[in-house]
C-alpha cells in the first residue's frame, strides 16, 4: 500500500527502506510523478491536495517547505512530516 507522499522523487526512493511505507512515486522504480507535481505545485490549493490525499489513500507527507493545510505535524526539523489521515 502506498501511504507516503514526498516532495522530491529522489527522497521518495529512500522512504520504503527507512520507514517501511511505500511512496506514491519514486524517481526510478514506480509511481505517478504527475500527481506529485500537481500536489506540490504552488498553485494547488488545500482542496486539490486533500482530494489527491483521499484518492491515493495517503497517510503521511514529507515536504521541505511548510504546507498550510491544517495537517498534523509529526516532525519538524530540516524537513516536515505531516500525518494526514
Amino acid at each position: 500500500m502506498k501511504s507516503f507522499f514526498s516532495e522530491t522523487p529522489e527522497i521518495s526512493t529512500a522512504i520504503f527502506p527507512v520507514s517501511g511505507h511505500e511512496s506514491l512515486a519514486t524517481i526510478y522504480f514506480y509511481g505517478n510523478r504527475i500527481i506529485l507535481d500537481k500536489f506540490f505545485n504552488p498553485n494547488s490549493d488545500c482542496g486539490i491536495k486533500n482530494r489527491i490525499i483521499k484518492d491515493n489513500n495517503i497517510k503521511y507527507i514529507l515536504s521541505e517547505q511548510s504546507i498550510e493545510c491544517n495537517w498534523k505535524i509529526i516532525y519538524n526539523k530540516k524537513n516536515i512530516v505531516y500525518k494526514v489521515d
